[in-house]
This record gives C-alpha cells, structure tokens and sequence, in this order.
C-alpha cells in the first residue's frame, strides 16, 4: 500500500471505498490532522487556560488592536484581568500584555486575530470578510430562505427555528445505492452534460460494517464515529490567479445546491478564499513514523504552538514548620510525657487548622521567558517529569528521607527527574501553494436560525466534531453573515487532549486520588 497515490481524477477510480482500496485506508506519509481521530493536545494548567480566556475576551473589545497600546486602557484593563479571577497576577498580566501587543501588530497586516492558540488555535474576524461578499451571501440565502419555507408550507412538516438550506446530510453518498463516475470524469458544473454522466455511473461498493483489524481507524472505532454505509459529498475547488493567490473556483457542484443558484456560488468562493488564509494558520501537520519491530507505522501530530506553562507537577511552597522535623518517630511516642504528648497535639491541631496554602499555580515565565517561548525554546519545566528509566529507589533519596522522615508523604518531590521536553519547532502551512495543483475538497452547510414569539430562544447545538471520521475533516470555518434582534450569540470551543499520567508528578498516595485537585490545577472539563 505504500506506492498507493489517491487520485479522484484517473481511471480507474483510485479513492477510498472504491476499486478494492479499503474505506479506512492510511497512507504512510505525512498530512494533516483530522481533529475527530487524530489531534490530542497535551493537557495545559488552568492558568495557561485562564491566560487564553482573557486574551479572547480582550480582544473582542472594539479598537482592541490600538487601545492596547495606551496606558491608561493598559492600567484599567490590568485591573479588571486582576479582579477578574484569582488564577491572574502581575506576573500573568505581564505575558498577557506582550502577547497582546504582538497580536495587534499581527492584526494590522493579517485582518484576523489567532486566539485560543495552544497547540492548534481558532482564528476570528469581523472584516476578513468584505461587505461586497457578505452583501452578495445575503441576498442568495434570502432567495434559498424562502424557497425552503415554501417548501415546508406544502409539506406540513413541524416548523423548527432551524432551517437547513444547503445540508450535506441530505443524500449524501450511498454505499451500494449511489451511482458514482468511476471513470475518473468529473460531473462539472454544466447540467446538460448530468443526464449523459448518470448513463455512465455505476453503484458505489458496499463496505464491510467494521474497519479492517489493525488499521488505524479499528483502533479508533471505539472512540470516533466510522459509518460504512454512507458519507458526505464534497465539492472541488481549484485555485485560480497567480501564485501565492488563495482565489478560488468551485469545479464541482455543492451537494443539495444547484449550480444555477451562480450568486451563491460565487459567494461561496469569496469566503473560502478568505477562509484558506485563516486555516493556514491553525491547520496542523502529522509526520509519518514507519513501522518498526516494536510498534506499528503511525502519523504523529506536530502541534503549531508551543505550551506557555511547562509542567509535569504542583509547585509546592510549603513550608515545615521548625517544631515539626523535632517531632517522635510513632515507635518513640510511648516514651514521651502525657503533658509532652498533649502540648504536641495542641500544636498540630493549631497547624491543622490554618489556611491551606500548601500549593501554588504556576507563573508563566518561570522555567523560560515569553522571548523563549515566541523563539519555540520550551523544553524546560517548572516541575520536571517522572524518570520513566529508573523506577528503582535511589540511595540518596532513602538516605534522605530516613533522615527527614516527615518528609516521607512528599517523596515523590525528591525522586529523580527524567530529561527536558524537546524544545518546539514552528513551521508553515499555505495551502494556496501545496494544493495549487490538486485543489482541495470542501464540505459546504447552510442554515439559518428564525426565532419568534413562539420560539424566542435557541439553546444551540450539542458538542460536536464536524463529520464522521471517514470525511477526513481537517478544519472548519464558520462565517455569520447576518443577524438581528437578537442577543450576542457565542461560539464554544474544545481540544482533545492527552494526559501521560505516568511521566506527572504527584503525592501517589494522596493528590493521584484527588479529582478535585488535579481539575483544579490542570483545568477543569478540558
């Protein structure tokens, strides 16, 4: 399989699911993430998180790209980020501002602000897009409106504040019932050639119900969505102009949109032109690591950007107390005075009862600077991972906590750590180029949602990864073009993450059982 080259333009067909290569077929080469199978992100601390919500809520403010550069929006927004939570300091407040300022120089020549970006990103704009554009998809999408709520009259179908004018689930591609050109032709955007193309197609393959033992998809078939029995449709889109330029053509109609509909199309490709230049910067590669005799080949993701706060355990500031380390052995408490032993109750119970201040979040900045960090210099952790090659007890440390056995709860503290991360490495993606020949595949949706005096109110849709895992979706963009008498609608994100439990850091006894601590230092519901 390894001189396979998919191709939806030769004959015969060369494309998954058809001419025996299998529907859940990997290719042993680098290429890009599918965020519902491939992408995990490396778990970040709840400050890092509380960092990115701040610099996603500053920048939503209006002029936020200049204001940032005065002092006195600098001093009020520095007092509301500090009483804004507790997880936000001077030393937090002070990244935050360098990462800020650089955005905003960023803004004024890209026109898009990169939040979010930790590893992948979410790139936002409210002028991206121009009103030519977005004045052009309005007056399509009033035309598609009311032919669908049109149609929905006649048909007596249950009115919902959701209605789907372009939907990629409505006759999607069929195993074993749709006709498809395997010939390698393309059907075109000229109706007339339609009738001759369907003369010539033939029945899409059935597939086997479960993906192949060992593939990669069958590793993955407990945790993702792997339908065999049907798959959305993209559309073809070729890039036109000179080199460098992310214009585009649709080459190829939009499932459910007919190409007479030629507004809508044509503004269609304004958006995606745009589009391409934000997924640029957030799409992210995987390397190919080929088989050897201990593991099977597989990609591996190469995140975009580095983490801001490196590490693998808690920050711990406590401080024994001196009277402490002068405490008995539980072998020599039977030697001790009652009025010894009650004053030694006496102190601990006063001990006890003070404030719990034993660990601290971690700063950005303490283990590398914000220069580093924008230089990819990231290796270094504040707390530094488990030795995974010496699970052994170390002399020294033995010798040690016999000789400080009140110590003994904090062992893991003192054992050794293993080496530091491997520092980041930044690289580019510019689709315009890499894709000028081939072109690229998207999947186009359109909706609209209608609110009224019977229906005042949206709750949203439930979390989601856009397609199944046999669409290979790589990014997504969203582009509101209209809305009105309404409140200010939101957009949620998350990121699969992975946690590495045995390389952390931790009280094995106490803290590894503590849910409560590791969400509250880790990020809570990440």
């Amino acid at each position: 399989m390894s001189e396979l080259i998919l191709d939806n333009k030769t004959c015969p067909l060369k494309v998954p699911g058809f001419h025996n290569i299998p529907i859940d077929v990997e290719l042993p080469q680098d290429q890009f993430t599918a965020g519902i199978q491939d992408w995990r992100g490396t778990i970040r601390t709840a400050k890092e998180l509380a960092k990115l919500g701040l610099i996603n809520t500053l920048t939503e403010r209006q002029d936020w790209h200049v204001r940032i550069f005065h002092q006195e929006e600098i001093a009020r927004w520095r007092e509301g980020a500090l009483a804004s939570s507790s997880l936000i300091n001077d030393q937090t407040w002070s990244w935050c501002l360098k990462e800020l300022q650089d955005k905003a120089r960023d803004f004024g020549k890209q026109r898009h602000e990169l939040v979010f970006n930790t590893g992948s990103g979410v790139c936002k704009s409210d002028t991206a897009i121009s009103s030519n554009i977005q004045s052009e998809l309005h007056d399509a999408a009033e035309f598609l409106t009311n032919d669908a709520e049109e149609r929905i009259q006649h048909q007596y179908v249950q009115k919902s504040p959701v209605l789907n004018l372009v939907d990629p689930s409505l006759f999607p591609l069929v195993y074993g019932g749709t006709k498809v050109l395997t010939g390698g032709q393309s059907c075109g955007m000229d109706q007339a050639a339609w009738s001759s193309c369907t003369q010539e197609g033939q029945i899409a393959p059935e597939q086997p119900q479960f993906p192949r033992e060992n593939s990669r998809l069958h590793r993955l078939s407990h945790e993702c969505i792997l339908p065999t029995k049907f798959q959305w449709l993209p559309c073809e889109v070729e890039f036109t102009g000179p080199p460098g330029s992310t214009d585009v053509r649709i080459t190829s109609y939009i499932n459910n949109l007919h190409p007479t509909n030629r507004n809508m199309y044509s503004a269609i490709e304004g958006v995606l032109a745009s589009c391409i230049k934000q997924w640029n910067e957030i799409i992210i590669r995987e390397k190919w690591n080929e088989p050897s005799e201990y593991r099977i080949g597989h990609c591996k993701p190469c995140p975009r950007e580095p983490i801001r706060i490196r590490t693998y355990g808690v920050d711990w500031k406590a401080r024994f107390p001196e009277w402490a380390k002068k405490l008995p052995e539980d072998s020599k408490e039977s030697q001790l005075s009652v009025e010894e032993y009650k004053r030694m109750c006496t102190q601990l119970e006063e001990y006890l009862q003070e404030p719990e201040s034993k660990d601290k979040h971690s700063d950005p900045g303490t283990a590398y600077s914000y220069e580093d960090w924008k230089a990819g210099r990231t290796g270094e952790a504040i707390v530094g991972p488990v030795e995974q090659e010496n699970w052994g007890p170390v002399f020294e440390t033995e010798q040690f906590l016999l000789s400080n056995p009140w110590m003994e709860p904090y062992r893991w503290a003192y054992e050794p750590k293993g080496q530091k991360d491997d520092d980041h490495q930044f690289y580019t993606v510019a689709l315009q180029d890499e894709f000028r020949g081939k072109g690229l595949q998207v999947v186009v949706k359109l909706h609209s949602i209608a609110l009224s005096p019977d229906t005042p109110a949206f709750s949203g849709e439930d979390w989601h990864t856009e397609g199944n895992a046999n669409e290979h979706i790589v990014a997504n963009a969203i582009y509101a073009f209209d809305s009105g008498n309404i409140s200010e609608p939101q957009i949620s994100f998350r990121q699969r993450l992975s946690h590495a439990g045995e390389r952390y850091v931790y009280d094995k006894t106490g803290a590894a059982d503590d849910s409560e601590t590791t969400k509250r230092l880790r990020g809570r519901g990440v």
